[in-house]
């Protein structure tokens, strides 16, 4: 009976043994965790919080800019958001013992990476993030890296602004920077900056978790505000145009030896700007590499100019509608005149003798401006010029417009020398966009056309939102009369006179050249000049206006050895590309 009982009890005992050793430790973890998560809860939420927790903006997708492309019927993104990778290391999950591996895997897949950079990165053990590669866009590699990973490695998506066709209009396009209070891209040139407002978009708001790369780590805790991404733009401008213009400028720039070069192609019944071609230029893919900031300026837009001749369009115009003169009008030319004991003359002091009206443009005599200007008055001159818009802006949706300047003959003290000179183009200065808005008055039966380039709005649902503005400004600045008088004049000056070079076989076209010397340290230069050259086409309804500029050029005395043949050579490529038909069967 002794013996039945100690085995009982140490049964007992036992089986008390089995249970504590089984439990205890549940209890204890138990325990601990009640501990942690009730008791100092609290205290270690906030520690995770501090380490881990954000209050982020999440900036939206930039809306791209378009331009149309005929070829294709289509548009083609010229400035969008291109896609990149940061091949990074976590070095603090990598096993010293996988090392040399994951060394060689590396290697495999990007044979160009340095060594030393691994290995570098592999001794930041402390770390999370460690960039070996940026701006990586091979995404076939990226994918099957992402589907096959190498421990330890990962990729970091990024966004940068890329322009895929490098200087393609990159004057007229702009690029991005960061302001410095925001923190944000924002467009300091160009479109990106005139339209910076629709392309942004509005940013977010995120309040949570990030991992240790950064990535938001959404939850029920987090706190999102949605971003509204940015609204595309597409331009009136063709691609293949303007890489033709570009293309034939900076060839003309080159042969002529030119210090720079503007050609403007816009519709003359629309205002609708085709190409706005800058020579030189810059990619604004590599901004931060250029050191003279002045590639920056579209000077189409933004710099004014004393243009010389084109301006004795705009004379003869106001001449004839104020009635002054008539186009059989004759004067008899002596090729110079003394007005405020200054003489002023033709170029090269040619004498014409008996001439009329359209021989003035035709062989571009300064001498039968002046008589135009004379005839008609120095202040109404002034007035047509104002009314012509040649001391204001056109309202084209570029920034940084500069105005034109007539203040030579709008001040108290102007002088009959002020006034004569004006009317062949020198002693007032006036913007490029400006002269061809002007000249869209002649050719769209006396009322001008407003340039601009934004044609519509694509929203980020696809929806496209028509912004066409309306064509014509409300004043008649010319008669229709008045208008098709002049155009017959231009159109004499191609085939008779200095525009010769212009013509295109089978096309009638009408134009005026410009040479105009350029004021350099307080007087006129006799080496320097600017050559110029406006035109349209077709004659019967015009529907092209091309302006064409080179300032400087060392090769070519005048325009018309210069700014006339690049005017030439762009119509040419106009009358292919929109499949123009002839309308000149006589030559």
């Amino acid at each position: 009976m002794a013996s039945n009982h100690i085995s009982k009890s140490f049964h007992t005992r036992t089986t008390i043994v089995l249970v504590l050793a089984v439990f205890l430790p549940v209890l204890i973890i138990v325990s601990r965790l009640f501990y942690l998560q009730i008791i100092k809860g609290n205290y270690y939420s906030k520690l995770v919080l501090d380490k881990n927790y954000a209050a982020i903006k999440i900036k939206p997708e930039r809306g791209a800019i378009y331009f149309e492309d005929h070829i294709n019927n289509d548009l083609a993104p010229v400035a969008t958001n291109k896609v990149y990778y940061t091949l990074y290391l976590d070095p603090s999950s990598i096993d010293a013992n996988h090392q040399e591996d994951l060394i060689k895997s590396l290697k495999t897949y990007f044979p160009t990476l340095e060594e030393t950079k691994i290995r570098e990165g592999l001794t930041k053990t402390k770390s999370k993030y460690y960039p070996l590669i940026t701006r990586i866009d091979d995404y076939d590699l990226v994918t099957r890296l992402q589907k096959a990973p190498i421990a330890g490695v990962g990729f970091a998506k990024n966004s940068i602004r890329y322009y895929p066709f490098g200087t393609l209009a990159s004057q007229v396009i702009g690029f991005l920077q960061t302001d410095n209070d925001t923190d944000n891209l924002v467009g300091v040139y160009g479109l990106e900056k005139y339209y910076n407002d629709i392309l942004e978009g509005s940013s977010g708001t995120f309040e949570g978790a990030i991992s240790g790369i950064g990535t938001l780590i959404r939850s029920l805790s987090s706190k999102e505000q949605a971003v509204v991404p940015g609204s595309s733009i597409i331009a009136t401008i063709d691609k293949n145009v303007q890489f033709k213009t570009e293309q034939e400028l900076q060839n003309m720039v080159e042969q002529k030896e030119a210090a720079s070069g503007i050609a403007i192609i816009m519709e003359a019944d629309t205002g609708k700007i085709l190409a706005m071609a800058n020579y030189p230029t810059f990619n604004p893919n590599e901004y931060s590499k250029v050191n003279d900031y002045s590639l920056y300026r579209n000077n189409a837009v933004e710099s004014r100019y004393e243009l010389g001749s084109v301006v004795k369009i705009l004379t003869m115009a106001a001449g004839l509608n104020a009635g002054k003169i008539k186009e059989t009008s004759t004067y008899n030319d002596n090729h110079k005149v003394t007005l405020n004991n200054k003489t002023i003359g033709n170029y090269e002091g040619h004498l014409y003798g008996l001439v009329d009206m359209k021989e003035v443009l035709a062989k571009s005599i300064n001498m039968g401006a002046v008589y135009i200007e004379q005839q008609l008055g120095g202040s109404a001159l002034r007035d047509y010029f104002k009314k012509f818009g040649l001391d204001s802006k056109t309202g084209i949706d570029l920034p940084n417009e500069a105005e034109g300047s007539l203040k030579n003959i709008d001040r108290q003290e102007a002088r009959e020398i002020d006034f004569a000179t004006a009317s062949y183009g020198q002693g007032i200065a006036t913007t490029p966009i400006e002269m061809v808005m002007a000249a869209s008055a002649i050719t769209n039966n006396g009322k001008m056309v407003n340039p601009y380039i934004l044609e519509g709005i694509k929203k980020p649902d696809g929806t496209i939102e028509s912004t066409h503005m309306d064509s014509e400004t409300s004043d008649t600045i010319i008669s229709p009369e008045t208008a098709a008088k002049v155009k017959a004049m231009m159109v004499y000056t191609v085939e008779n006179g200095y525009g010769k070079r212009a013509k295109v076989k089978g096309y009638k076209s009408g134009g005026k050249t410009g040479t105009a010397m350029m004021f350099i340290n307080g007087e006129y230069s006799n080496t320097d000049n600017i050559h110029s050259y406006i035109g349209f086409f077709p004659v019967e309804k015009p529907k092209y206006i091309i302006y064409t500029v080179l300032t400087k050029p060392m090769v070519g005395l005048s325009a018309e050895s210069t700014a006339t043949i690049l005017w030439h050579n762009l119509s040419a490529y106009l009358i292919s590309y929109y499949n123009i038909p002839p309308d000149d069967m006589t030559h």
